[in-house]
């Protein structure tokens, strides 16, 4: 096959976006990637055995608005449908809603087939951005216009009704989609999960000791915003202090939220038990996750976080790291599958206190690890979830000829 992906930012770099590109060509198939183009890089490149397609490149002024992706630019249509007749592309699939609409039309211009990879459940996540951040007037403005929640609610149902088939992150998201009319049997999920080959064996998952071979050390890995819900850990790691144990905190990532977590640490004086490593080069994510005893998901329970599942729960369960989490419908469902980790059920400090205080047990915290890591390897795993997705679309294609 050839195969037209959509990627509505700049590449690189996103791991999904990674992970389905160099899987098609693993299979022998042929990949172009058509991306935005804010940084200005080649409009052409050949990279990683596929072919990256950016947008045109313009001035500073004009190339943040001409290139957004809001599914009627014409920009975005007329460089989709230039890939899609020149390289002769068998099929087209969208990450995302942003851009769904134009895959969906540049499809049933060509003819091609158009698949949705529904990473996040959109209208939810900007539903949950419209009450969670404080933003200036006229950001609230821009927000109306081009985030507002209501609109991808009609964009989300018009752009599923016409896609060919749908593959969301989660169970949860499939569930909901059905909810909203979609028909069950054009959804598949596809778990955004680790590839086996990048992740260590299991004699090799052996904890790296810090200067504190005592200290229990509680990971996060992921984007640093509100809803992430930090600061009920940082908040948390100040009464395990209080109490005398050696808990320590390491958060792997950066975002906006990054500069007013460090002022949390330094108001709490506890700048020498929490670590931020700033962002990390995926293919470094494995040496910083073996420092972690436990892997924290504290996420603010709200709408977008009960139907998505964040990639660090099978990141943890790969490098047999127990999970403690905020009780997130996904979240929970798979702990309580795989026996893997603690829900703290109350979202306040106590509650994740008592989670925390449960895995100072080595005996406990290796039972969880090596739980999640058995299941990881036997179902939730990339080779898995993209077998599944492969064969979705090589069944259609077989029915269409």
């Amino acid at each position: 096959m050839r195969i037209c992906k959509i990627w509505d930012a700049d590449y690189p770099w996103d791991v999904r976006v990674e992970k389905i590109c160099k899987s098609f060509v693993e299979r022998g198939h042929e990949v172009h990637l058509v991306c935005r183009n804010r940084k200005k890089r080649p409009l052409y490149e050949h990279q990683n055995n596929w072919h990256i397609h950016r947008l045109p490149k313009m001035t500073a002024a004009l190339g943040g608005l001409l290139s957004f992706p809001f599914f009627l630019n014409p920009v975005w249509i007329f460089s989709i449908a230039h890939v899609v007749i020149k390289y002769r592309v068998d099929i087209i699939v969208v990450r995302d809603l942003p851009m769904a609409l134009a895959g969906v039309l540049v499809g049933k211009m060509t003819g091609r087939p158009c698949f949705l990879d529904m990473a996040e459940p959109y209208p939810e996540m900007l539903a949950g951005y419209e009450k969670m951040l404080r933003v200036s007037t006229r950001q609230k403005l821009v927000n109306r216009i081009v985030r507002n929640s209501d609109m991808a609610y009609v964009v989300e149902k018009a752009a599923c009704r016409h896609m060919t088939h749908i593959f969301p992150v989660s169970d949860e998201i499939a569930d909901n989609l059905i909810r909203k009319g979609i028909n069950k049997s054009k959804i598949s999920v596809l778990h955004n999960t680790p590839r086996m080959e990048e992740t260590i064996s299991d004699d090799t998952v052996n904890r790296n000791p810090n200067e504190d071979e005592n200290a229990t050390r509680i990971i996060y890995v992921g984007d640093l915003t509100e809803a992430r819900g930090i600061p009920i850990v940082i908040e948390a790691l100040a009464e395990l202090i209080k109490m005398g144990e050696p808990f320590k905190f390491i958060i792997v990532g950066s975002g906006r939220y990054e500069k007013e977590l460090k002022k949390i640490v330094n108001e709490r004086k506890l700048n020498g038990a929490v670590f931020f490593t700033g962002w990390i080069d995926n293919n470094k994510m494995n040496r910083y996750l073996r420092a972690g005893d436990i892997g924290v998901i504290p996420h603010i329970k709200t709408r977008h976080n009960d139907l998505t599942l964040p990639n660090k729960v099978f990141d943890y369960m790969s490098m047999q790291i127990p999970i403690v989490s905020a009780d997130l419908v996904p979240v929970r469902r798979i702990i309580e599958e795989t026996n893997s980790g603690i829900i703290f059920k109350k979202y306040n400090t106590d509650s994740l206190v008592a989670a925390l205080m449960q895995l100072k047990d080595k005996e406990k915290r290796l039972q969880l690890g090596e739980n999640g890591r058995r299941f990881y390897e036997q179902k939730y795993n990339w080779e898995t979830d993209f077998e599944r997705f492969i064969q979705t679309i090589e069944s259609y294609l077989q029915k269409e000829k």
